[in-house]
């Protein structure tokens, strides 16, 4: 029996003895808990030795000479938009990890046993070609914010109202564009309370009067929001100007009412609602320090402010509840979204707030006097993508913990991938019933798709800096759970800004895409060009990278099997001058922006490879031209992979059979377009695809999933900054549906209780709770299920996963 297999088996024991010792309540705690006092867990064999790339870490520095001028946006080539900073990590010497990809075997070189000379290392001491300038200038969605916002600006003179205020009617205008483009997607505002202020906003003009600063703040920002949402060939036939003149002038009427309304040391909600308001559409596809930094100082004005409380600790009514919770998570996004384009680290933790998430409800029955207080709806509402995202956005919160907390050998990979899985089969179950619907509407279906994005986006949030790791390969089963989530990932992406249902959202797009995933991919089916997926992967490459498909390729003019080989050495020579492009531009970004290489980064051997053996064969072995190979049939994995020690056996067509794919792929410029139920019965829960976790039964739906009691309450969080909070995580059953964070409110009168009036003894009516029905076999190899299956303890595993573990069984 394996290390893995064990560890399962030992985790079931753990948590059915947890129960039946009666130490803690099973509705609150699910199917994932972690016994306070066990040790860590076993970690599986294919982990024990496997560690994230050492090029890689959460700080950065520059040198002093460095010039402040120039732009810290990166560059850009095709819809990539690239830093020091990939996937939140610093990696300043990510042109060499290039240039060692670069190194090596092309699958139009020879196959050959002569031994070949060894390759110069690396050298970028001499002149480097000059490259356009345009790729490192800001691209159009770039809004960076004036400093005079807080140091008291303005120029020679004060600006009044009058100098920015537009008519009533193209006020009308932006504001139905805000009500269409922007709240739907990014909501932070009430609807009825805003049309109530807006109202009153221009009733105060019509008298003569100067509005209050924080109502003139907040309607300017709506109309900022909105200008941005717009295109340029929309605002030049209705308001007869450009975008950028639009988005100035209300960009400079927004900041002039904030420093008005001296939102640094502000109290009024109205005010701080503005000013996150304001960042939302700036925070997007490119994000400066600047942006960063108004984002930390938004957060501690928020905490100063108690917005990390949740509002019902204080006895708030159900509209302000609603709108603090709104403005507290958006900031909670705005703070995972500029640490990953300007790091280092996360300003807000889970065990510092207690806010719940905004209730899945419309915004109408805020309006509606209720004796009894609101709760979740279990159907689509106003507030159900905005709720989507704020779930998955603390979820990609988590994982940031856990990285570090894999790294101190605290937890391993496989756990941290099994609260993924917890939290997929979870939001499948609340949210699918509000998506398969008779008739969705686009919003609907784009909530579909984002979800899927999200989840997918977490495990390579997860995986990534393990998969270029030099001196160690990535195990197989984890290096698939890479292919398949990123793949999936990028078609979500490309088809939520391709549709043309869903283009007047796709302006907000880049604050959840930034492309990085498109690198990856290409780095991957660079060095395995024939992997199953490499026929979608292309697809989306060439969109990402907007360069011209090949003519081989599916669907295109020269496409036959006939030509795959060409067709192979084509996506080589096109991988290979992408690369090249990168690895060029991040060398000049590199020597503008004067990057401090860690000591600690210097010294590893890692880098020693880097700076010695750019051209170093992994323990992959090498790839070889398909000339030599048969024709490769779809539905079929060819492994061309040598482990260590291996016999030298040829390329094996059945290691792995899948099932059978479309004879061919789509052409280039076909995506595949989703489906969806047109009558209730058609609605199945199987038919929403998520990636590399599929369950090997359907998802349950839990009932409870709303009503679920408290956490356990206490003065102090008991987790530190290094724990996630494992034990109360939102999404596992019977834990509190409202929060993602870990902050307990303060104790009811009288002293302390248990959630729900229970004490620690379980009563001999109740039961112990099953284990959560985890996807072990896919969350341990990504395989179709086989045929034949064997029993193992209180797990169905199929026969084809041992087989590959176990080769001799």
């Amino acid at each position: 029996m394996g290390s893995l297999e064990r560890s399962l088996e030992q985790d079931v024991v753990d948590r059915k003895a947890s129960f039946q010792e009666g130490q803690v309540d099973s509705n609150t705690l699910g199917g994932l808990l972690e016994n306070p006092n066990e040790g860590p867990n076993p970690i599986p064999e294919d982990e024990k030795n496997l560690k994230p790339t050492s090029l890689a870490v959460q700080d950065a520095a520059y040198e002093d000479g460095s010039d402040d001028d120039t732009p810290d946006l990166g560059f850009k080539l095709g819809k990539l938009r690239m830093t020091d900073r990939v996937g939140g990590f610093f990696r300043p010497k990510i042109a060499e990890e290039i240039t060692m990809a670069l190194g090596d075997l092309s699958v139009s070189d020879k196959t050959t046993t002569e031994p070949k000379p060894k390759p110069k290392p690396p050298s970028f001491r001499g002149p480097i070609a000059e490259l356009d300038e345009s790729v490192f200038t800001p691209g159009p969605s770039y809004i960076a914010p004036n400093s005079d916002m807080f140091f008291g600006g303005g120029g020679e003179r004060r600006y009044s109202l009058a100098d920015f205020l537009p008519s009533r009617a193209a006020a009308n205008r932006l504001l139905q564009q805000y009500w269409e483009a922007v709240d739907p997607i990014a909501k932070v505002v009430h609807r009825p309370t805003f049309e109530r202020q807006y109202e009153n906003f221009w009733l105060d003009v019509s008298r003569g009067l100067e509005p209050a600063n924080s109502l003139q703040a907040i309607i300017f920002a709506a109309m900022f929001s909105a200008a941005i949402s717009m295109t340029e060939d929309s605002i030049l036939s209705t308001f007869g100007v450009t975008q950028k003149k639009l988005i100035e002038n209300f960009q400079l009427a927004t900041e002039m009412a904030l420093g008005k309304a001296n939102f640094l040391k502000t109290t009024k909600t109205q005010t701080l609602q503005a000013l996150v308001m304001y960042m939302i559409p700036m925070c997007r596809a490119e994000v400066s320090r600047a942006h960063s930094v108004l984002v930390g100082t938004a957060i501690r004005l928020a905490e100063c402010m108690g917005f990390h409380r949740d509002p019902e600790e204080y006895g708030l009514g159900p509209i302000e509840t609603h709108i603090r919770r709104m403005i507290w998570y958006q900031l909670c996004f705005l703070d995972i979204r500029t640490m990953e384009s300007q790091g280092p680290r996360l300003s807000i933790r889970r065990e510092d707030f207690s806010t719940k998430f905004p209730l899945n409800i419309d915004e109408k029955d805020l309006c509606v006097p209720s004796t009894v207080p609101l709760t979740d709806k279990s159907q689509w509402t106003d507030m159900t993508y905005i709720r989507i995202r704020f779930e998955c956005h603390e979820l990609q919160r988590i994982i940031n913990v856990d990285r570090l907390r894999i790294e101190k050998k605290g937890i391993n990979l496989t756990h941290v991938l099994g609260k993924i899985e917890a939290f997929r089969q979870a939001a499948t179950a609340k949210f699918c019933p509000l998506f398969q619907v008779p008739n969705p509407k686009p919003i609907q279906k784009a909530a579909q798709l984002l979800l899927s994005f999200y989840l997918n986006r977490s495990y390579i949030a997860l995986l990534h800096r393990y998969h270029n790791s030099i001196n160690l390969v990535v195990p197989d089963r984890l290096r698939q759970i890479i292919i398949t989530s990123g793949t999936q990932q990028l078609e979500d992406a490309i088809e939520l800004e391709t549709n043309s249902e869903y283009r007047q959202w796709t302006w907000y797009l880049g604050a959840f895409n930034q492309w990085h995933t498109a690198f990856l991919l290409l780095v991957e089916v660079h060095q395995h060009p024939l992997r199953k997926e490499s026929d979608r992967i292309w697809r989306c490459l060439y969109y990402a990278f907007e360069t011209t498909p090949s003519p081989y390729e599916p669907g295109q003019e020269k496409y036959s099997e006939n030509n795959r080989h060409k067709l192979l050495v084509h996506r080589d020579r096109k991988a290979r001058a992408i690369l090249g492009q990168l690895q060029q531009r991040m060398v000049h970004y590199r020597e503008r922006r004067k990057l401090r290489i860690p000591v600690s980064m210097q010294g590893t051997q890692e880098a020693s490879d880097l700076n010695a053996r750019p051209g170093v064969q992994r323990q992959e072995g090498v790839k070889t031209s398909e000339s030599s190979q048969p024709p490769r049939h779809e539905g079929q994995y060819i492994s061309i992979t040598l482990a260590p020690g291996s016999p030298q056996t040829g390329p094996s067509t059945n290691q792995t059979t899948l099932p059978p794919s479309q004879s061919h792929a789509p052409p280039m410029t076909a995506y595949p377009q989703r489906t969806y139920s047109q009558t209730p019965s058609q609605a199945q829960s199987g038919q929403f695809f998520y990636g590399p976790l599929q369950s090997l039964h359907n998802p349950q739906y839990m009932p409870d999933y709303v009503q679920r009691l408290a956490r356990g309450q206490s003065l102090e969080s008991e987790t530190t900054s290094e724990d996630s909070g494992s034990s109360r995580l939102w999404f596992l059953p019977g834990a509190a549906s409202g929060s993602a964070g870990l902050a307990p409110p303060p104790p009811p009168a009288g002293g302390m209780a248990m959630a729900g009036g229970q004490g620690f003894t379980k009563s001999g009516t109740q039961e112990d709770l099953p284990m959560l029905d985890i996807d072990w076999v896919s969350l341990t190899w990504r395989l179709y299920i086989a045929p034949s299956f064997v029993q193992f303890s209180n797990l169905i595993m199929p026969f084809s996963y041992f087989a590959l573990i176990f080769p001799d069984i």
